[in-house]
């Protein structure tokens, strides 16, 4: 996804956080899902791929969901 390349996935695991079908990829229940999904590539703008990666997935974003995260845990524990 960072090369802007959508992705065919099963639909389990970390699958449903990752993929948003249609827009990155298409998550799939089945083979056939999958394989039917391979002729719908051509629906999915390779940008917005890229975009989408970078808006949930840079460095700075991870970053700064980690230190609300820890934010977040030290006022919960200082509350104590």
């Amino acid at each position: 996804m960072a090369c802007g390349t959508p992705v065919i996935a099963f639909n389990r695991g970390s699958v449903p956080d990752i993929v948003r079908d249609g827009i990155n990829g298409f998550a799939c229940a089945t083979e056939e899902e999958a394989a039917g999904a391979v002729g719908r590539l051509n629906q999915i703008d390779r940008r917005r791929v890229r975009q989408d990666c970078e808006a949930r997935f840079d460095a700075s974003v991870i970053i700064s969901q980690y230190e609300q995260l820890y934010d977040e845990t030290i006022r919960k524990t200082v509350k104590r």
